[in-house]
Formats: C-alpha cells, sequence, structure tokens
C-alpha cells in the first residue's frame, strides 16, 4: 500500500480595509523618519478590521468552504491559531459559539498556541498527519487569525507594520489543488523582522530573489501567521501556475521558525 498523501484545497482569507501607513504618523510614536524607513522596505499598507474576529473568521471560512464545494457537515476537524497575544476568554468563546451557528457543532476544533507568527506552516504538518490516518479525519479545515487590537501596528525594532485579517484553507486526504510535501517547524530558533529576513532565507536556501514573492506585504501589511496563504493565493491569482510546479511558505517569529513545501497538482 502506497503512503498516505494530504492535499490543500479552498485557500481564502478575509482582511480589513487596506489603508496607507501615511495614517499611522504621529500615532503610537511612529515617526516621519520610521514611516520613511518602512517604505524604503517596500511597506506601504495595512489593512485596518473594524469586525469582531469571529465575524473575521468566518468570512474567510465561507470562502472556504464554497471553493471546495464543501459544507459544515463534512468538515470533521478545525484547526484554529491565533497570532496575537491579547487573545481573552471571551473572544474564544465568541469564535466558539459562531463555529457552532455556522453549521460546526459537532466537529472536532483544537487550538493551536505558541507559535506566533510561524503557525501556518505547523498547522499545515498537525493537520497533514491528522488526514492522514483516515480513519479519523478526512477533512480538516484550518483556520489562521491575526489583528492588532489593543497593541501598536509597529513590529518589533520597526522592522513591520501589523494589518488585521484571518484566512483558512481545507487540508484532506482525497484531493486538492496542492499536494504538502513537506512543513517543518523548529523552536528555541527565531527572529522578528521584515523582508530583509525573506532575502535572508532565499539566500541561504539559493533560490533567486526574483523568485521571493513579496507583493503581499506591501499591499496588506504584515497578517500574522495568515502571511503564507495570503501570499501563495495572490501569486497564483496574479502569474498564473502550471502543473508540478512548487512553493515554499515561511513563517517565523522571535521563537519559531516554519517551513512549507507544497506542489501543484495537475
Amino acid at each position: 500500500m502506497g503512503a498516505f498523501r494530504s492535499f490543500v484545497s479552498g485557500i481564502a482569507y478575509s482582511l480589513g480595509t487596506v489603508t496607507p501607513i501615511d495614517e499611522l504618523q504621529g500615532t503610537e510614536a511612529i515617526s516621519a523618519e520610521i514611516l520613511t524607513c518602512l517604505k524604503q522596505r517596500g511597506l506601504t499598507n495595512f489593512c485596518k478590521e473594524t469586525r469582531a474576529t469571529p465575524d473575521m473568521c468566518l468570512s474567510s471560512v465561507s470562502e472556504t468552504l464554497r471553493s471546495a464545494s464543501l459544507t459544515p457537515e463534512r468538515i470533521d476537524a478545525i484547526l484554529f491559531a491565533n497570532a496575537y497575544p491579547d487573545w481573552s476568554p471571551a473572544e474564544e468563546t465568541a469564535l466558539l459559539a459562531a463555529f457552532f451557528r455556522a453549521g460546526f457543532g459537532r466537529t472536532h476544533i483544537m487550538g493551536l498556541t505558541l507559535q506566533g507568527c510561524s503557525a501556518c506552516g505547523t498547522a499545515l504538518r498537525v493537520a497533514s498527519d491528522l488526514t492522514k490516518n483516515r480513519l479519523i479525519i478526512d477533512n480538516a479545515l484550518v483556520v489562521l487569525c491575526g489583528r492588532v487590537s489593543n497593541g501598536s501596528r509597529l513590529g518589533p525594532h520597526a522592522a513591520t507594520i501589523n494589518g488585521d485579517g484571518a484566512a483558512s484553507c481545507i487540508i484532506s486526504s482525497e484531493q486538492g489543488q496542492f499536494e504538502i510535501l513537506a512543513s517543518q517547524s523548529q523552536t528555541n530558533f527565531g527572529t522578528s523582522g521584515s523582508l530583509m529576513y525573506l532575502n535572508l532565507m532565499a539566500e541561504a536556501t539559493q533560490v533567486p530573489l526574483d523568485r521571493v514573492y513579496k507583493q503581499g506585504l506591501a499591499t496588506y501589511g504584515h497578517v500574522h501567521a495568515c502571511d503564507n496563504l495570503i501570499g501563495l493565493k495572490d501569486y497564483l491569482e496574479t502569474r498564473g501556475a502550471q502543473s508540478g510546479d512548487h512553493y515554499m511558505m515561511l513563517g517565523w517569529s522571535p521563537y519559531v521558525v516554519s517551513a512549507s513545501v507544497v506542489r501543484i497538482v495537475g
């Protein structure tokens, strides 16, 4: 019997309003000099959300289900990860209630913590392992969320600007747009940074810089753990793809780094 495989489909996201970073001048101790540095790094906008977190997440989930032609009853498990530290018990309760009202009342719901902005890679690994055991789970829904609620939008060391959004996808044992080839994370090693670290990682893996897709960060800001799925979806929609193409998604936080490789399915 061949090895079980796992697939990704229905990538979607829901973001706040795209807003120029100039709006932040004079707020949160963000000076004109800091804004100039951010722009020199290619960061010009961020996403500002006014909806409640459950609404933002369910907007993305609804698009994922529509794209994958699935209903809530077909989802065996939800793997949720939020990447902002001031997540409260009240928000958690509201999200669980929203999942229940959306039809996920009998779905296993699991939370993924301690991953920060690298949570996408870890979530893909966990969901992939779960779906490979087909006696338990055929379809897992991955939901990622990140927003700024009480803190500053300015990242550590003024290296990036943070936006608000949610992203989601289906991990399945049956079929999908991408096959997951590998997904790994490394703890006790990490960094806080922006596009400069993406370039360094590309150089370390000998990937030409013209193959590094950065437009999502420039357009939406750093949407925490959602960046990977946002970037992959936007890249395919703007540049197209061919069967067999490979994509590496990188994520990092002050204490975890993750990497995932997926391949377009013919």
